[in-house]
């Protein structure tokens, strides 16, 4: 017993003498573990690694400054597992590149508390523990040995281990291999290591679209334009933002959000209709792609090699115009870019508080009474934070009713507003069609983007107002899934097409209805919709 006793005396010193490494060990630990909900091996090693960052800091003449460098990246990592319960994606570090400056502003106005406290905590604990190694005989020198041994063996081993390969020269794959990688290093390695493997996959993802900036892309082969389909003078494409179709009045929401889309579906002979479409994906950047061009959540190479949307409005005589409350961030930095870089004419708002009625102006700039036009109108919509999306005239026909989605539904409010002048424009041409789809939807005062978070982020509006004799009806009832009757985002681009003049054939209507059963999701991979709405309703 005297023996038993000394030892977990020692134990007992030990850990004491090292608290603040324990603590650190332990906060490290969960956040490899949040995001997974589970603590896998390599994870426990990964985040044990940083003790050898640790050790080489503490024996600095600067471990202060060293202490901070190191905490803003594990900060990084916390915030998402913390206060999103997620890995920082290739489509979140994406996504942060890519957000525009006034979503930026509007997203950290009610951030920024909880990111400086996790930063405070985690530099904190890294530069108390800092100081426990300071005393511990362990050289620099073979600190940085194990680390080049941990990068060089351990990982290339464990991924290899876990199943990572290398495609072979002539095999096609519709995952690129710097996706394989990445999903082994972010799910095994999250810390630091799977965010530099985002970002360099990131930053292939740009060389690729710059590789193809000059690549003539080619319509596909099976889609052939006729002059035997009536098209319209005028399409308007209008694209949301964070717009879940649950709280429009036209879905059946109890308040009032829709006023002019609800006038307009209660006349005899509307000429509106509504749908229930599922976003392909719960971030803009991937949500555009899948919508606007061919690409599939399984394969991204049409996106590459095949003439979108707005290819085939030019190739069939119609001047495009890209209208957008979002920054530009080069033409050919982005996947929404590299599409609207194909169109013939642009604006991009440059205000910071934007609202997306304050658009109608350039709309009627470009608006050309008799010309054949193709307008994308891509909406600030009702992105975080809400509030800063509406204006007076929302708030007085919303009033305070107490309720915890107030700015949410006044967000939506504006958007009927702004669909309304749109409309009225459109109605100037003889033959004209509003197209009207959200890219993804939203959990209401938490985001879209979470893979734990349920299926209300995939729920989008998709209306469709038609002043033409083009069979709309009867084109997008053709993609409606018979099993669920909701209808895919990814058939966008077919519907749109077959509304430029374009025959699709009937085997491709079949494969995108069942390719639209599948999301891509935050954390890049691929899911069907009606296993996640059991999992996270």
């Amino acid at each position: 017993m005297q023996r038993i006793s000394n030892i977990l005396k020692k134990i007992g010193k030990f850990i004491y003498t090292y608290k603040f490494s324990f603590v650190l060990l332990i906060y490290l630990s969960s956040i490899t573990i949040i995001p997974n909900n589970y603590l896998s091996k390599p994870s426990i090693i990964n985040a044990a690694s940083f003790f050898l960052f640790i050790n080489i800091i503490s024996k600095t003449r600067y471990p202060f400054i060293f202490s901070l460098i190191l905490g803003i990246f594990l900060s990084f990592d916390a915030y998402f597992a913390f206060y999103y319960h997620i890995r920082a994606s290739i489509g979140i570090i994406a996504s942060i590149f890519e957000t525009n400056y006034a979503e930026a502003v509007s997203m950290a106005k009610d951030l920024w508390c909880m990111a400086l406290l996790i930063f405070a905590i985690t530099t904190i604990l890294i530069f108390m523990a800092q100081k426990e190694w300071k005393e511990v005989k362990f050289s620099k020198k073979l600190s940085f040995l194990a680390l080049l041994f941990y990068w060089i063996i351990f990982i290339p081993a464990t991924l290899y281990w876990k199943g990572i390969r290398i495609p072979e020269k002539d095999e096609e794959s519709s995952t690129p291999f710097t996706y394989i990688v990445f999903g082994n290093l972010s799910e095994h390695f999250p810390l630091i290591y799977g965010d530099i493997s985002a970002l360099f996959t990131y930053k292939s993802e740009l060389a690729k679209l710059k590789e193809y900036q000059h690549t003539m892309r080619v319509i596909r082969k099976d889609i052939i334009l006729t002059d035997t389909i009536n098209t319209p003078e005028k399409i308007f494409l209008v694209i949301g933002e964070s717009s879940m179709r649950e709280h429009y009045s036209l879905y059946g929401y109890a308040l009032k959000t829709t006023p002019f889309l609800d006038s307009l579906s209660a006349e005899d002979n509307s000429p509106l209709r509504h749908y229930e479409g599922l976003a392909a994906a719960p971030i803009t950047r991937d949500a555009l792609r899948l919508m606007l061009t061919f690409a599939t959540v399984d394969n991204f190479e049409p996106f590459y090699k095949e003439k979108n949307i707005i290819d085939l409005a030019n190739q069939n005589g119609y001047e495009t115009i890209w209208i957008s409350n979002h920054d530009l961030v080069g033409l050919y930095d982005s996947y929404i870019g590299f599409i609207s870089s194909n169109a013939q004419r642009f604006f991009y708002e440059k205000t910071v508080e934007r609202k997306d009625m304050n658009l109608i102006p350039a709309l009627e700039k470009f608006y050309v009474k008799g010309k054949k036009q193709f307008f994308v109108i891509h909406l600030i919509g009702s992105h975080m934070q809400y509030r800063d999306h509406y204006d007076n005239i929302d708030k007085l026909a919303i009033p305070d009713n107490n309720t915890n989605t107030l700015d949410y539904d006044r967000s939506i409010h504006h958007t009927d507003r702004t669909l309304k002048e749109i409309t009225n424009i459109a109605f100037r041409d003889s033959s004209s069609i509003v197209y009207y789809i959200s890219d993804h939807g939203e959990i209401i005062n938490t985001g879209h983007g979470y893979v734990s978070q349920g299926v209300k982020q995939f729920h989008i509006p998709l209306i469709t107002i038609n002043n033409s004799h083009v069979p709309i009806d009867s084109i997008v009832n053709k993609y409606i899934d018979p099993s669920n009757k909701l209808i895919g985002e990814t058939s966008t681009v077919y519907i749109l097409s077959e509304i430029l003049g374009y025959s699709i054939p009937q085997k491709d209507v079949e494969e995108v209805v069942k390719s639209g059963r599948y999301v891509f999701h935050a954390d890049e991979k691929v899911y069907l919709y009606e296993d996640l709405k059991m999992r996270n309703p």
